[in-house]
């Protein structure tokens, strides 16, 4: 999975990003539910970005998925239902605080004022009403509370408790509806149908229509629908939000909604890039750096990634797994500054001892080659043995390994035997190759020709050259039919 000679780290990965299109996400949809169906529509690069996601962290989040679902199913029918977001990942503690309510949160006995204006009818004092209960400021946190006032202010057509409103929904914060009526209420803040800000008045909320183009992307509340996404991302855009430009971008450089137009798709993101979105200046770092609709330039694709990386580092701050694991990359793989082994080690002890099995595997490795720390079998053996026991066939091969080769654990090649056989009930090619070498020396296992025989064709099939050699000293009149794969690196 991970090779650390940096010369053919390098080679590699430009050779693997030339040559084949990367299982990508949305960068503002790396977790949830729209990142799912972004992942696998089309196998396509999504709007927004490129940045690349383990294939393992992909089919986690489909299981993350069908656990959300049954366990929404369970749930009695009303009742607020706890879920990912899949549209602004925020909750209502991330807006602002009007005016209003920052006199309360600052003195209390503003609080009775407040209240009287709010039951008055007064929209701006509903709004900042909700944002009091929402954030608990002045008042006991009760999401229920903030529902009920930001809907009056919302039913007013004020277009930040219209937000507000939709977040709430999105959340199942205090209240029942799903994705569905959040998009309803983004919807009513994005058409521009609030009297209280002449701007929003006419062209609409930015924040919203951005929201907009991410639901009918990913099909999260709305149909899937990309010149709908479009349509929304270029209003929100056109606006000067940055987010919305990123996705823009992403939109005209794989030809979704739009025809594929690679300028257009640069334009939109240097003007996200320059507002300081590190998804559209980790983009831009890529396409100087393989030279996609630009000439290559390896100055302008290192000035881009040290942006990115500076922008990454403060999103991982706020808490966003997304950032997270592209600046892990970024450190892995040295883009845009020089290769840190031991920044990349830091990062996937991080991952790993929160449970992470992507993390988990990646340490394993680090132990076990000693890049970025100092070498450590038993660490390696340790983490290894973690996922193995979860059915990771790459982890359970070089555990067996380690028992064959005596590293980190005492040397036993019948508990080889036995980790390469649970991998190799499920074709893992190496383990295939190993067991046929076991069986023919006899060690762990009962020697037997025919046995070894057995594992080295299943291995050669799937394009382990040495278990070919192997078989043409075993069984020289039997030459095994050629492999149409290509030879699989060591796990």
């Amino acid at each position: 999975m991970m090779d650390f000679d940096r010369q053919t780290r390098r080679e590699t990965k430009k050779r693997r990003r030339r040559d084949e299109e990367m299982t990508t996400i949305p960068s503002d949809r790396i977790s949830g539910v729209g990142p799912i169906i972004g992942t696998f529509k089309k196998n396509t690069l999504m709007p927004g970005n490129n940045i690349r996601v383990p294939r393992i962290r992909a089919i986690g989040q489909i299981l993350v998925f069908i656990l959300m679902v049954t366990v929404g199913l369970s749930l009695a029918s009303g009742a607020a239902q706890a879920r990912p977001p899949c549209l602004t990942e925020k909750d209502a503690t991330s807006l602002a605080t009007p005016p209003k309510a920052k006199m309360v949160a600052e003195k209390e006995e503003n609080r009775p004022y407040l209240i009287s204006e709010a039951q008055d009818g007064d929209a701006e004092a509903q709004y900042a009403l909700g944002i009091l209960y929402a954030k608990g400021l002045g008042v006991a946190q009760n999401n229920q509370q903030a529902v009920a006032w930001f809907r009056k202010a919302a039913e007013q057509r004020h277009a930040d408790a219209q937000y507000a409103l939709g977040i709430m929904y999105e959340n199942g914060d205090g209240v029942s509806g799903g994705y569905e009526q959040a998009v309803y209420w983004f919807r009513k803040a994005a058409e521009g149908n609030s009297w209280w800000d002449g701007n929003r008045a006419e062209y609409g909320d930015a924040r919203a229509q951005h929201i907009l183009g991410v639901a009918y992307r990913d099909w999260c509340g709305a149909p899937q629908d990309d010149e709908q996404a479009v349509l929304w991302f270029r209003r929100a855009a056109e606006k000067g939000y940055a987010a919305a430009q990123s996705a823009l971008g992403g939109m005209y450089a794989k030809g979704l909604g739009v025809t594929q137009d690679d300028q257009r798709a640069l334009f939109w993101f240097h003007k996200a890039a320059e507002q300081g979105d590190a998804w559209a200046q980790y983009t831009l770092g890529t396409r100087y750096d393989y030279g996609r609709g630009v000439p290559h330039d390896d100055q302008q694709a290192a000035a881009w990634y040290n942006k990115a990386i500076v922008q990454f580092r403060k999103l991982v701050e706020e808490g966003d797994t997304g950032a997270e694991y592209a600046l892990k990359e970024m450190y892995k793989e040295g883009l845009g500054i020089p290769e840190d082994d031991q920044q990349a080690a830091a990062w996937w002890r991080e991952g790993a001892e929160q449970g992470d099995r992507f993390a988990q595997y990646a340490l394993g490795v680090i132990y076990r080659d000693g890049k970025g720390v100092k070498r450590d079998h038993q660490q390696a053996a340790f983490w290894f043995r973690k996922l193995a026991e979860k059915g990771s066939l790459k982890a359970q091969y070089n555990l067996g390994l380690m028992y064959e080769k005596g590293r980190g654990v005492p040397q036993d090649d019948a508990q080889a035997a036995t980790w390469y056989r649970k991998a190799a009930k499920n074709w893992e090619p190496w383990s295939l190759y190993a067991l046929g070498v076991l069986y023919q020396e006899g060690r762990g296992v009962p020697q037997d020709t025919e046995q070894a025989i057995l594992w080295y064709r299943k291995a050669a099939k799937r394009g382990i050259e040495e278990a070919r050699m192997a078989l043409e000293s075993l069984d020289p009149d039997n030459p095994p039919p050629p492999s149409t794969m290509k030879r699989p690196p060591r796990p």
